[in-house]
């Protein structure tokens, strides 16, 4: 956002996590919208 690569609205595409089990429940939950 600061050198404008990315919007500020772009960055809610992102989950920004600590956790693995955040991490792989957010990409299963959403890759599966897609594979279905």
């Amino acid at each position: 956002v600061d050198f404008g690569v990315v919007g500020a609205p772009d960055l809610n595409l992102f989950l920004k996590t600590d956790s693995v089990d955040e991490a792989f429940e957010y990409l299963t939950t959403h890759l599966s919208k897609w594979l279905t």
